[in-house]
């Protein structure tokens, strides 16, 4: 699933915008996350999806007089989907349906996803946190910035949480 940015699903951890930058600095960006959805599952209940496609039923569009996409500055699926679930819409994700953009959107993405999603055949939802992704995500901020007091607090935190300075050798501060 790769529309991340018009998907909220708190089931799926993906409750925020994900390009934003206040929740990036907490929550991660889009490329921290990889959702994976089994074509055998059943429909997933949603806030907000998009993905390349949204199909609507005529007559509920017709209920919803006052929805209509509001160009804010996040996704524009986002507050429409707020207004239609307020007339008591419901939206959810078709595993089923194939979207034809492969992978997705290609963008600049290095390593692994920090967090995995996986929407199972049977309807569960299993998760899978990478740690070495904070790892990769240093050594990139560390190339990329000159050294400050807040990445060597940094580098110390994941140093404690990963057990082992040496997993992070050749970072200095």
């Amino acid at each position: 699933y790769y529309d991340l940015w018009a998907l909220r699903s708190t089931p799926l951890h993906v409750d925020f915008d994900c390009w934003q930058r206040d929740a990036v600095r907490t929550r991660g960006t889009c490329d921290d996350y990889e959702v994976r959805l089994d074509a055998a599952a059943p429909l997933l209940e949603v806030d907000s999806a998009f993905n390349g496609l949204a199909v609507y039923r005529l007559g509920d569009l017709q209920q919803a007089p006052l929805c209509a996409y509001d160009g804010t500055s996040t996704c524009e699926h986002v507050a429409f989907h707020r207004c239609l679930r307020s007339y008591g819409m419901r939206i959810a994700i078709a595993p089923y349906l194939e979207q034809g953009c492969g992978d997705g959107a290609p963008r600049a993405t290095f390593g692994h996803p920090a967090l995995r999603i996986r929407f199972l055949a049977n309807g569960s939802i299993s998760t899978q946190k990478n740690r070495s992704r904070l790892l990769e995500r240093l050594v990139h901020l560390q190339a990329t910035v000159r050294p400050t007091p807040l990445l060597a607090r940094l580098r110390l935190y994941l140093a404690k949480v990963v057990g082992d300075l040496s997993v992070i050798g050749g970072l200095t501060t």
